[in-house]
């Protein structure tokens, strides 16, 4: 056995693997170092498992020898085709020279070798060899599931029905409806994916739907339970949610759900569950019948709180949603309009925003003040005027703010700026901002 004094003066690489397999304190280098173990050898049994190929290519040249592969070659798809040529070449290429060509992924190779080795043994034990469920480059596949939906759809018109009773018998949603229009039904069919883009989903929600569909279409969806209560009339209907003691929506659905459905079906629910503005408001809107005080307050109403008066005291109250749809607003300007409401009701100081204020202001100096004031406003001002005081639907601040290239905030204080130039103009003639505020904006 060679000294510690013979091995020191080895070649680096020799003492490095003396020591790394022994695993002992190195003089050469600081402290004691571990070393990683030695990767194992991996015995050829342990790799992956051997592809298709070589099995394919002796089946195909088997049947090609027997003269059998002339039977079904017209029942063969493209990539498949490419397999069957690519091995009776004198120098075949490989799957990834395939996919290259073909500019495809080489797995999608891999899979069509599978499906095709597949089909041969199952042909060769007597089964059909069919041909596959391809489809033209650039045209949808049409599934099974569009189909039977066609099929039904063209049974039910052929004993009388309109495809608009159809919708309407089946109870197609919104969603449901839209796919039958422009998925199922067109000739020129689109993907599954721009069906998706369009109906604002995604495509496992689309074939969700289109399932719904068939169901409804078919009739098996009708929940009896529903239909019990669907059977009652609007009254009954309203003293069984009334009976159930449920204050909100998720309380009535945790205590009956098939009542809440009948109910959100009949368009009962938003008149009996409501939320705590708009009891408020009824309160509020009781009180004022009462002490006869509603003529009085009706002068000074907008068209929209009238509205949401009506709609109140209407037998079916629509919800804030349906209300929102049909004075194209949103439903945050409905919340709004129904606090504003309550306090003018109850008699109490209204607070308004900015915008409200802005408006006021300028309703009170007229257009022929503000069109002569214009001389002296800036661009940012004017556009304010235009976009946001002067219109039914105002633009909001960051739309304002992007067409100048600043922040909403900016706009706002500008917003705030132009009101206190104008309330400054009403009192002392002057369209400027008071001293005591100049300090307080961007100029």
């Amino acid at each position: 056995m060679q000294s510690l004094s013979a091995r020191r003066f080895r070649p680096a690489h020799f003492r490095n693997q003396h020591f790394r397999r022994c695993n002992i304190h190195n003089p050469l280098t600081e402290g004691h170092r571990q070393y990683m173990r030695p990767k194992l050898k991996i015995s050829r049994t342990s790799r992956r498992p051997a592809q298709p190929r070589r099995e394919l290519d002796l089946k195909i040249l088997e049947l090609t020898a027997k003269g059998k592969l002339k039977e079904i070659e017209h029942l063969l798809s493209e990539s498949e085709r490419i397999l069957v040529r690519n091995v009776l070449l004198k120098r075949p290429k490989t799957y990834a020279q395939i996919a290259r060509i073909r500019d495809r992924e080489v797995n999608t190779i891999y899979s069509a070798s599978y499906r095709l080795l597949d089909r041969l043994k199952r042909w060769e034990s007597g089964q059909e060899f069919k041909r596959t469920r391809g489809r033209e480059k650039g045209k949808p596949l049409e599934g099974r599931l569009v189909k039977r939906i066609k099929k039904i759809i063209a049974e039910r018109i052929a004993k009388g029905e309109t495809l608009e009773e159809i919708k309407k018998n089946a109870k197609l949603n919104e969603i449901q409806c839209k796919l039958l229009d422009i998925y199922v039904l067109p000739e020129q069919r689109i993907t599954l994916k721009e069906a998706a883009r369009l109906t604002g989903r995604k495509k496992a929600g689309v074939m969700s739907a289109l399932r719904q569909m068939e169901n409804n279409l078919l009739g098996k969806n009708i929940d009896y339970r529903v239909e019990r209560y669907l059977k009652l009339t609007d009254d009954e209907l309203t003293e069984k949610i009334r009976s159930t003691g449920a204050k909100t929506r998720t309380e009535l659905s945790q205590s009956d759900a098939r009542l809440k459905m009948a109910a959100k079906q009949r368009g009962l629910l938003n008149g009996i569950i409501i939320s705590k503005h708009q009891k408020d408001l009824r309160a509020a809107l009781n009180n004022a019948l009462k002490e006869r005080k509603l003529d009085d307050v009706l002068a000074s109403l907008t068209d929209l709180e009238k509205a949401i008066i009506n709609n109140l005291l209407a037998k079916k109250p629509l919800s804030r949603e349906d209300l929102a749809k049909l004075h194209t607003i949103s439903v945050l300007d409905i919340r709004r309009a129904e606090k504003i409401l309550t306090k003018k009701l109850k008699g109490e100081e209204i607070t308004l925003n900015d915008l409200e204020k802005l408006r006021k202001s300028v309703k009170e100096l007229g257009d022929e003040t503000i069109v002569r004031l214009r001389a002296q406003m800036t661009d940012r001002e004017i556009a304010i005027l235009e976009r946001r005081v002067n219109r039914e639907k105002p633009d909001s601040s960051k739309d304002v703010g992007q067409s100048f290239l600043i922040s909403r905030e900016r706009i706002r204080h500008a917003q705030i700026a132009l009101y206190h130039k104008l309330e400054n103009y009403k009192a002392a003639g002057n369209f400027e901002l008071p001293e005591h505020l100049k300090d307080a904006f961007f100029a």
